[in-house]
């Protein structure tokens, strides 16, 4: 990151890509990624505001440090000659059954152009996409994490499509209304399990297989078993409430933002409290369960704790 508004937005967004050549990548997925990477292009050719203000839906929120709409944020704010390029791409992402919402992931790289050449700054991007009335695919929620180093290139990297096998409906569900309002019971439903069972094993219960964990810090952990692993080895006591959510029109695919408090328990049952608000993205296994895909967290600075 670097000083000012650039410090607190630049944990966001991500593109650039070139997908394999799977011939089960679908049109949709494509073109989400192919957005993507327009996306990434104008922000180092015209920089990261103006990419910003183009390609967020009107309703689309980033962190700053608690949630707030980006267009609306940004215009309000001078534009100011930048000092830094900010580059990414796409590594991994999937797109639902209706093709009309979608996540993406993958590194990013902050170079700081001012005279004082701060070291380059690596992360890793997460965003939603949601596929807009006049058919072009904008970012509605997005965060992102530091990491100690590059987690990946920049420069058109290879993309993995998520692989799994899905239970199609020929028709799409009744009431979306109720279906939205499930996957944030089932949110619901994982803390309460922490409760019962433990982190590590209540996640491990609703984990999809091709799961990531985002933490600030850490290199994105990746995969059932090394998730199961890393949360075992946290002492620590979380609570979290949902503050909103959305589904595609398929319901199988779907996100949940809100709140968490974490009190991580050191020697001599030391407890440090870490505040912030975390995103998740849910899909729809073959039996149509939500599992979790991805869990990232942004937490808030010290003084705002």
């Amino acid at each position: 990151m670097t000083k000012g508004i650039a410090a607190s937005l630049l944990i966001l967004f991500g593109a650039g890509l070139c997908l394999s050549q799977d011939p089960s990548t679908s049109p949709a997925l494509a073109s989400m990624v192919a957005t993507e990477r327009a996306f990434a292009r104008t922000s180092v050719e015209k920089g990261f505001r103006e990419s910003f203000l183009t390609f967020f839906a009107d309703d689309g929120i980033f962190f700053q440090p608690h949630p707030v709409k980006a267009r609306e944020t940004l215009r309000a704010r001078p534009a100011r000659t930048e000092t830094f390029t900010l580059k990414w791409a796409p590594i991994f992402g999937d797109v639902s059954d209706a093709g009309d919402l979608g996540f993406t992931t993958g590194p990013y790289l902050l170079s700081d152009n001012s005279p004082q050449k701060s070291p380059p700054q690596n992360g890793c991007f997460f965003s939603v996409w949601r596929v807009q009335s006049d058919g072009t695919w904008r970012v509605v929620i997005d965060a992102g994490i530091t990491t100690p180093g590059p987690i990946g290139s920049v420069d058109l990297p290879s993309f993995q499509a998520a692989q799994h096998p899905r239970s199609r409906q020929s028709q799409p569900p009744a009431n979306l209304e109720d279906e939205r309002r499930s996957l944030m019971e089932r949110d619901r439903e994982l803390l309460k399990a922490v409760g019962r069972i433990g982190m590590a094993h209540a996640f491990s219960a609703c984990l999809d297989d091709e799961a990531r964990l985002h933490r600030k810090g850490v290199i994105p952990i990746t995969g059932k078993e090394s998730i199961k692993k890393y949360l075992a080895e946290k002492r620590m006591e979380v609570k979290w409430e949902p503050m909103a959510s959305e589904i595609s029109r398929s319901a199988d695919l779907g996100y949940t933002y809100g709140r968490y408090e974490a009190a991580v328990i050191g020697d001599a049952s030391i407890k440090e409290v870490e505040r912030g608000y975390y995103v998740r993205v849910w899909r729809r296994d073959s039996a149509r369960l939500w599992k979790l895909m991805l869990d990232t967290v942004s937490p808030l600075p010290a003084e705002e704790k």
